[in-house]
């Protein structure tokens, strides 16, 4: 649940049909793309480099968040699964 919480963060809550959320990963980094590639050969506008600073942001909260879920709920699951003596983990 805690993993399909934060994939859910990057590309949105599954449904059927369209929908547009500006605030996930993806949609952030689309746009900044769009913004990057519309003016073909010319510098970034504002709105492009805004747009990319948004992206990036978004990039390093989600990248901190799974960091910290492997660092903190996954190490503690996995330590507990080891404790029990269940072999998962020990490659086969």
């Amino acid at each position: 649940e805690a993993l399909d919480s934060l994939y859910h963060l990057m590309v949105g809550e599954p449904i059927q049909g369209f929908r547009s959320d500006p605030q996930l990963v993806t949609a952030r980094l689309s746009t900044a793309s769009g913004e990057l590639t519309s003016g073909r050969w010319a510098e970034p506008s504002e709105a492009a480099l805004r747009a990319l600073d948004r992206a990036e942001a978004a990039v390093a909260e989600i990248t901190t968040r799974v960091g910290d879920y492997f660092d903190i709920e996954w190490a503690a699951y996995r330590a507990a699964v080891e404790g029990a003596g269940i072999g998962l983990f020990d490659g086969g």
